[in-house]
C-alpha cells in the first residue's frame, strides 16, 4: 500500500506502475495538478535509501522546464517520497512525431534537433553544478503536457552522479543501461566526465532519426557509421548529423558538457535552416567513408577511433572554409577573369604530412597568386613513434579542446611551380564546431618547390567564417604580389 499525501489521489484508469526501486503511482491534486507520486519500496538496503535522497537533493535544488519539476516531497529518513509532474512517454510521442513528419524529413530532422537543444540547455545546468545525469534514454523522458508545442523534460535522477558527495557507485560497478550508455561505463571507471551524458545524447540522435528506429532489439550503442538515414535528408544535413553522432562516440573529440553541445549543435544545425541546400557533391559522405582508407592501416584502435570520429566535422569546417574561398573568388572573377579553380577533390586525409584539398588561383599562368586549403592530423592520442616528435611540437599551439584536424590556409605567388611571399593561417578546429586562426610559420622561405608549406605558431584567436573571407580577401588583393607578378 502506498500513503500518498493528503490533497493527492490517484487518477482512475492510470494503474500503479512498477518503476524499478520505487512504487509510482498517477495522481491528481485537488486543484488540478497532475503529477506522479513515487516512494521507496521495502525493505530499502542502505545504498538504495541513499540514492532515493540523492534524488530528492538534486530535484528539489535544480530550476529548469527541461527537468521535472517536483510538486511535493517527503526526506523522512523511514519513508522517503516525492510527487512530480505527469508528462506524455517521449517514446510515443516521438513515434506519431515520426508518422506525421514521413514526408518531410527535413522537419523531422528540425525537430529531433530541438529536443537535444533543450535537453542541452538542462545538462549546462546539471553539469555546472556538478550533476552528470549518467541515464539519458528516451524512457527516461517526457513530454511536457497539454501545450501545442509540448518541450522534453529529463526525468529519473536515480544513478546521477553528484560530485563533492559521496560516492554510491563502486568504481568497478557498471551503471547506465547497456543500449545508451558508453562501454567505459560497464567497466572501471574512476572519473565521472559529464562527457557521459553527451555520449548518450549522441545515441539518442541516432535512436530519433535512424531509418529503422526504434530498434528494441539494440543491446548496445550503435556506432554512428552505421545509422542509416532517410534519403529525404539533405547531404548536407546527414552530414551535419554524422558529425555530431561521431564527435560525441569519443571523449577526446566531444563537447565537454552540455554547453558546449549546445555550440556544436548551433554550428552544426543553425536555428534557420537555408531555403536552398548549398550546392555540395552528391557523392560527400561516400568519399568521406573511403577517405578513413588510411586510418585503417593503423594499429592503435585509440587513434584510429579518434581520427574517425573528428572526420566528420572537420569536412563540415572544411566545406564551409572552401564556399567562402569560392564566394571571394566569384566576386573578384568580376573585375579579373584569370580568376580559377586548379584543383577541387572531395575531403580526405592522410597520417603522415599534410593532405592537399582545394587550391585556387587568380592571375596570368605563369605567375599567379595561389591559395590553397590542406588538412593535417594532430591527435591527442599517442601518435606512432616516427611521428612522435613532429606531433609534440604541434599539441604545444592547439586549444585544450580541439579535435585532432586543422586545416591550411596558404597563400603566394607561384611562379614556374615555386611559391614567394608565403603567408598563411592554421584553423583548428574545436569540439564545439567553432574555430581559432593560428599564425603560420614559412618553414622553407622563398622558392620553396611548389610547396606553401609552414608551420602553426601561436596558440591563434577564436575566430569566425568572416575572419577566414578577410584573410584570403587580403591574400589576393595583397598590393605586394601584383607588383611581383607585373615585374615578371
Amino acid at each position: 500500500m502506498t500513503n500518498i499525501p493528503e490533497g493527492w489521489t490517484p487518477i482512475e484508469g492510470k494503474s500503479m506502475k512498477d518503476g524499478g526501486q520505487a512504487t509510482v503511482v498517477p495522481v491528481r491534486h485537488k486543484d488540478g495538478r497532475e503529477g506522479v507520486y513515487r516512494e521507496m519500496k521495502k525493505p530499502m538496503c542502505k545504498v538504495s535509501r541513499k540514492r532515493f535522497h540523492r534524488e530528492l537533493e538534486i530535484l528539489s535544488s535544480m530550476q529548469h522546464r527541461a527537468i521535472v519539476t517536483l510538486f511535493d516531497w517527503s526526506a523522512k529518513i523511514e519513508h522517503p517520497w516525492y510527487i512530480s509532474e505527469l508528462g506524455d512517454p517521449f517514446d510515443k510521442w516521438w513515434s506519431r512525431r515520426r508518422k506525421k513528419l514521413k514526408q518531410n524529413p527535413e522537419a523531422l530532422v528540425e525537430q529531433a534537433v530541438s529536443i537535444l537543444r533543450e535537453l542541452s540547455s538542462a545538462l549546462s545546468d546539471c553539469h555546472e553544478n556538478g550533476i552528470v545525469h549518467r541515464d539519458i534514454k528516451q524512457k527516461n523522458l517526457i513530454m511536457k503536457r497539454g501545450l501545442p508545442e509540448p518541450w522534453p523534460i529529463l526525468i529519473d535522477f536515480g544513478i546521477a552522479h553528484y560530485e563533492g558527495g559521496d560516492r554510491l557507485t563502486p568504481i568497478d560497478q557498471a551503471v547506465g543501461n547497456a543500449r545508451f550508455s558508453p562501454d567505459v561505463m560497464r567497466s572501471r571507471l574512476e572519473d565521472v566526465p559529464p562527457w557521459l551524458d553527451v555520449f548518450d545524447l549522441g545515441q539518442l540522435l541516432i535512436w530519433m532519426l535512424d531509418e529503422k528506429a526504434p530498434k528494441h532489439h539494440w543491446q548496445r550503442p550503435v556506432h554512428w557509421k552505421h545509422a542509416i538515414y532517410d534519403d529525404g535528408i539533405p547531404e548536407n544535413l546527414q552530414l551535419s548529423i554524422r558529425a555530431f553522432t561521431a564527435a560525441c562516440s569519443t571523449q577526446v573529440t566531444s563537447p565537454a558538457n552540455g554547453t558546449e553541445v549546445i555550440g556544436l549543435l548551433d554550428k552544426l544545425f543553425p536555428r534557420q535552416l537555408p531555403k536552398k541546400v548549398g550546392q555540395i557533391d552528391p557523392n560527400i559522405i561516400k568519399n568521406a567513408k573511403k577517405s578513413g582508407a588510411t586510418v585503417k592501416q593503423l594499429t592503435n584502435a585509440e587513434l584510429q577511433e579518434e581520427i574517425q570520429s573528428g572526420a566528420p566535422l572537420a569536412e563540415k569546417i572544411y566545406l564551409e572554409l572552401r564556399d567562402t574561398v569560392f564566394s571571394v573568388l566569384n566576386e573578384l572573377s568580376e573585375q579579373e577573369s584569370s580568376a580559377q579553380i586548379l584543383s577541387n577533390p572531395p575531403f580526405g586525409y592522410q597520417i603522415i604530412g599534410a593532405t592537399d584539398l582545394l587550391w585556387v588561383s587568380i592571375g596570368p599562368p605563369q605567375c599567379n597568386i595561389q591559395l590553397r586549403i590542406k588538412t593535417k592530423i594532430v591527435p591527442w592520442s599517442d601518435p606512432l613513434p616516427q611521428n612522435k616528435s613532429n606531433i609534440d611540437y604541434w599539441r604545444k599551439y592547439m586549444p585544450e579542446d580541439a579535435i585532432c584536424f586543422t586545416l591550411a590556409l596558404e597563400g603566394g605567388v607561384v611562379q614556374a611551380h615555386n611559391a614567394q611571399y608565403l603567408e598563411g593561417k592554421w584553423v583548428t578546429i574545436r569540439r564545439d564546431g567553432s574555430i581559432y586562426l593560428h599564425p603560420l610559420s614559412p618553414a622553407f622561405g622563398n622558392f620553396s618547390n611548389n610547396d606553401l608549406g609552414g608551420s602553426a605558431k601561436g596558440l591563434g584567436v577564436a575566430a569566425s567564417m568572416d575572419d577566414v573571407r578577410a584573410f584570403v580577401i587580403s591574400v589576393f588583393t595583397n598590393e605586394e604580389y601584383w607588383e611581383y607578378i607585373a615585374a615578371n
